[in-house]
């Protein structure tokens, strides 16, 4: 690594103007002020869904839904009335699938005829004949070691007055036809306006999860944060006022000593133990790439594509719905556990493995707060299971369903690029991961594409659907940019040196370590080294010189 950032200024001027104007003079060794004490340390790894969060001296993070609920006045007559609207249009909206699955079908048959398998083309109306005359399993209570215990805020001591953060939020009974309201503060490259009026209603939100967080996770209070400083680990295209305003929140509310930022892409090479990489991050609501190469991301490589897991679920929904599932289940997603049901069917069943496709029988347990017990049934389902993670590779069905989240015009277009960062090409929503990790290693440049290829690191939770990595390898050693790729590296020979072609690895689990937390543990690793001891900044110096101080010593804005 080098010894500070490439494109760092800091001490190149004439004078220090950090803290110039209030006269600070560090009264402590160097070394202690710029490389705080890892007991002290505290990473954190906002994600659209979970935050993982711990001391940089911790061998695994905590992992807490990033989720609030409050009682809002205004929302209770306004989802009654979005209700019977629903409930009016229901009919026609009842079977998003013929409109969102074709396009992932004919992938389907396609690897299902290039394997020389045949499909049974018996095999739906068999699937909803089962399906219909499925009866439920009743599991009392006290025999469910699963079972939930709901939170009902109505009948609570607190009354309207409560805030639920974390697990809890999860499991509260009441929805917005009671006034009660679920929030995801954060999503995908920044704040999450989408469900938010204005940027300081989404950070206190943030904020008052954050500090809920750190005390039942690390035991740490308000009074005592101050004694700790903090690494954040952030998207590389995150949204520049955003992340100024998080800082704030950091820094200046909740009152840490001081802040080192960590991209999410470098920081997975760090938890990989690799200097360079091509990193593909997953993540709920977002999928993006990124080129690092000594602890630095190449200019011009990273890409952030507007489709997530969560769109997988929403589509596994669909599918489930096409078989005949959705009257026993429930699952229109508006509720809690209807949302727990589709997300751990999704996680159980779902794969891009063709040899797995076939009727099965998959088991489904719903628990609801009206009490009762749980119900478990026992479905079958087909090609159900990987129809909805070939959205990766399929992208446009999601645009042709509405399922997604449309980004790719207008405002949602210009609120996810941000304004600060130069937006993506029109197309960019449309494109695959193989697209996307291509286009980045060509902008990186025919020297690092043998390297950047034999080192495809896949982080995230929707890299462990089983098969990914193999159809991920399989589409990119297809795909015209790998082409080029060849023949800009044969081009580059001379006859008298023979090159050999680049090899594609994908990396889906290094080191047997969760995918998911390999960002946050290579943040960890970040906030010990010595070189990233000029990359802090103390809330003094963010007081006195603002973006300014960020500016200049990290390594990406």
């Amino acid at each position: 690594l080098p010894s500070r950032p490439a494109a760092s200024k800091y001490l190149r001027g004439d004078r220090s103007y950090f803290l110039a104007a209030s006269g600070y003079r560090p009264t402590e060794p160097v070394e202690t002020l710029g490389t705080p004490s890892p007991q002290k340390t505290v990473v954190l790894h906002p994600g659209s869904r979970v935050l993982r969060l711990g001391l940089a001296s911790d061998t695994l993070p905590h992992s807490v839904p990033q989720v609030i609920v409050r009682y809002m006045t205004h929302v209770a007559s306004k989802a009654k009335e979005n209700k019977e609207g629903k409930e009016e249009s229901e009919e026609e909206e009842s079977s998003p699938y013929a409109a969102a699955i074709p396009a992932a079908q004919n992938v389907l048959a396609m690897r299902q005829a290039i394997s020389h398998r045949r499909p049974n083309p018996q095999a739906l109306s068999l699937v909803r004949s089962y399906n219909n005359s499925a009866s439920p399993e009743m599991i009392p209570e006290l025999n469910d070691p699963y079972r939930i215990d709901w939170s009902h805020l109505s009948q609570g001591e607190g009354g309207k007055d409560q805030v639920i953060t974390g697990n809890r939020a999860l499991y509260v009974a009441e929805g917005p036809e009671e006034g009660w309201v679920r929030r995801w503060p954060w999503s995908g490259r920044g704040l999450n306006l989408d469900t938010y009026a204005s940027v300081a209603e989404a950070l206190g939100d943030l904020g008052c999860i954050w500090e809920q967080a750190l005390e039942a996770s690390l035991g740490i209070d308000r009074k005592s944060i101050k004694e700790y400083s903090v690494v954040l680990g952030v998207n590389e295209r995150m949204d520049r006022a955003h992340l100024s305003r998080v800082i704030d929140l950091l820094l200046q509310d909740l009152g840490f000593s001081g802040i080192l930022l960590a991209m999410e892409s470098v920081a997975a090479t760090f938890g990989a133990g690799t200097s360079s990489a091509c990193v593909l991050d997953v993540g709920a609501t977002t999928t993006s790439v990124a080129c690092v190469e000594d602890g630095l991301v190449l200019p011009g490589t990273a890409l952030l594509l507007p489709y997530g897991g969560d769109d997988g679920t929403r589509l596994m929904a669909a599918t489930l719905q096409h078989a005949g599932v959705t009257p026993h289940l429930g699952l229109g997603l508006t509720r809690p556990w209807e949302w727990m049901v589709v997300e751990g069917l999704k996680e159980t069943l779902g794969t891009v493995r063709e040899t797995e496709i076939g009727m099965q029988v998959a088991s489904a347990t719903v628990r609801t707060p009206a009490g009762g017990g749980a119900k478990k049934w026992h479905l079958k389902v087909c090609d159900e299971v990987m129809l909805p993670m070939l959205l990766f590779f399929v992208p446009e069905m999601l645009h042709t369903c509405r399922l997604g989240r449309g980004v790719g015009k207008g405002q949602d277009r210009e609120r996810i690029s941000g304004g600060s960062l130069p937006d993506p090409p029109d197309k960019a929503w449309s494109w695959a991961v193989e697209e996307a990790i291509g286009r980045c290693i060509r902008a990186a440049g025919p020297e690092r594409a043998k390297r950047l290829y034999g080192n495809i690191l896949c982080v995230g939770g929707g890299s462990l659907t089983p098969g990914f990595g193999q159809l991920l390898e399989e589409r990119l050693a297809s795909s015209p940019w790998f082409s080029e790729a060849v023949v800009a590296l044969e081009a580059a020979s001379t006859s008298s040196t023979t090159v050999a072609t680049p090899t594609i690895r994908v990396l889906s689990s290094s080191r047997e370590m969760d995918p998911r937390v390999l960002s946050w543990k290579g943040g960890s690793v970040q906030a010990r080294l010595d070189c990233t001891s000029e990359q802090w900044c103390r809330r003094e110096e963010w007081i006195e010189a603002r973006e300014r101080c960020i500016i200049e010593r990290s390594t990406f804005l």
